[in-house]
């Protein structure tokens, strides 16, 4: 359940890094983001959220396609070869016409795409959807949990 203020307990419900080189885009991403209770981390070029995956495992990706010094179509390709990193959802958001990239974008491994401009419902939508699966698939986060559920399996 979660609080008046989005998080559960006053904690985030998940961390998101925003790959984003357009400030006011940048800008809409952390008031949508943060209302809704989640923790972010930023970058604005291919190499700074390289970097900042180095240091720190978010939940989920929001990246903007056309980023500096490496595309975001890299980028994906980046970490899902990675095998410490593949793990983690992807969605697309760019203004790249669909009929042309979405194809190409989605079979770089991505795991969703939102075109641009942005629709805010769609985008909760889409972040909470990838979520949901991430956490069925890890399990439950409590060790104990974790255990009763081997356990409940095997019986």
């Amino acid at each position: 359940m979660q609080d008046a203020d989005g998080t559960r307990g006053g904690k985030p419900q998940a961390t998101i890094l925003v790959i984003e080189d357009d400030a006011l885009n940048m800008a809409l991403f952390e008031e949508i983001l943060t209302a809704r209770g989640y923790a972010l981390l930023t970058a604005a070029t291919g190499p700074a959220a390289l970097e900042c995956l180095k240091t720190a495992r978010p939940d989920l990706i929001v990246m903007d396609i056309v980023v500096p010094e490496i595309s975001g179509l890299d980028l994906i390709k980046i970490i899902k070869d990675d095998e410490t990193l593949r793990a983690i959802p992807i969605v697309a958001v760019t203004s790249l016409p669909a009929k042309l990239y979405k194809d190409q974008i989605m079979a770089t491994g991505c795991d969703a795409y939102v075109a641009k401009p942005l629709s805010v419902t769609t985008l909760w939508a889409t972040i909470e959807h990838l979520l949901a699966e991430r956490r069925a698939k890890d399990g439950p986060a409590n060790p104990l949990m974790r255990l009763m559920d081997q356990t409940s399996r095997t019986r």
